[in-house]
């Protein structure tokens, strides 16, 4: 074989490989962020919703003079948290992991039997920090 057709196979062989891995690459990393945008997104919305929970069950002074309107607002709150908690695509592992589900029922189960809105805040308080901590050990912050 001739030696300047060669080197000029082994030149277009190497573009061509090295290509390939830098394109590989590329995609690896953009895939990696695009998982934690979606991952940021999801405790942002996470965030949002116990926020809004906590702003609905808070904004109410006479619990006990509510009689049926208690209820409602304590199921609309509960369904409202429950979607939000089990739809979560790329954080749901963590939010099973950390019980966050379980911690929000016994909370709002709590504050619905007691009316206890300083034992609802700490609740609440309790789910937002391990939503953070989650946050934060998922997303290397």
């Amino acid at each position: 074989m001739d030696r300047p057709f060669a080197k000029w196979c082994l030149g277009i062989l190497g573009t061509l490989f090295g290509s390939v891995v830098t394109y590989m690459f590329t995609r690896h990393s953009q895939q990696k962020h695009w998982v934690a945008d979606n991952k940021k997104q999801e405790y942002r919305e996470l965030l949002d919703a116990l926020m809004e929970a906590e702003r609905e069950v808070i904004k109410r002074r006479d619990w006990k003079g509510l009689g049926l309107d208690a209820e409602k607002i304590f199921i609309r709150v509960f369904n409202d948290m429950h979607r939000v908690l089990t739809d979560r695509i790329f954080i749901g592992k963590s939010i099973h992991e950390k019980n966050i589900y379980t911690k929000w029922n016994d909370t709002l189960e709590g504050m619905h039997r007691t009316l206890n809105v300083g034992q609802f805040r700490d609740g609440v308080e309790e789910i937002r920090a391990l939503i953070l901590q989650a946050a934060r050990e998922e997303l290397g912050i």
